[in-house]
């Protein structure tokens, strides 16, 4: 049970981190649209969790995602239409379609990342060295209880 200032702290901090995430959501969102060519952040997104998972189905990207597979697809044919990622068929069951990275969209990735990096960095410049230790420390305990739970 949380004591009441317990309670009060962690009222203030979650409206402080979704304010953040909002934040940096709409500093990246400006920044791609002054930038189009590094990607949008959904898209450098998209394009990280499937290079990280050979033979990725719709209905696992839909998962990560958070949505109804149906709302994935204009997204996956948008970024199929451009190159930057593919659908193959599964051997053993024609019906399944796994999601594979293309070289075009390793690259693209590659630099969205990098102008991505660039941009949360000009969002942490302000913070001292200890407040960004003390911040990733915070980070990392509430990163490690969502990856336990």
């Amino acid at each position: 049970m949380l004591t009441a200032n317990a309670k009060k702290g962690a009222d203030e901090f979650e409206t402080l981190l979704l304010g953040m995430l909002r934040m940096i959501h709409l500093h990246l969102k400006k920044c791609h649209r002054e930038d189009i060519k590094f990607g949008s952040p959904l898209q450098i997104q998209v394009l990280h969790y499937i290079n990280e998972r050979p033979k990725l189905l719709m209905k696992e990207l839909a998962e990560f995602l958070a949505v109804a597979p149906p709302s994935v697809t204009s997204l996956v044919d948008s970024m199929a239409k451009d190159g930057l990622i593919g659908r193959k068929l599964d051997k053993a069951d024609r019906r399944i379609v796994h999601l594979q990275i293309t070289a075009k969209g390793k690259s693209f990735l590659q630099r969205g990342f990098k102008q991505m990096r660039t941009h949360i960095r000009e969002i942490f410049a302000h913070l001292t060295e200890q407040e960004r230790q003390q911040m990733t420390e915070v980070y990392k305990k509430i990163y490690n209880y969502f990856s336990k739970n």
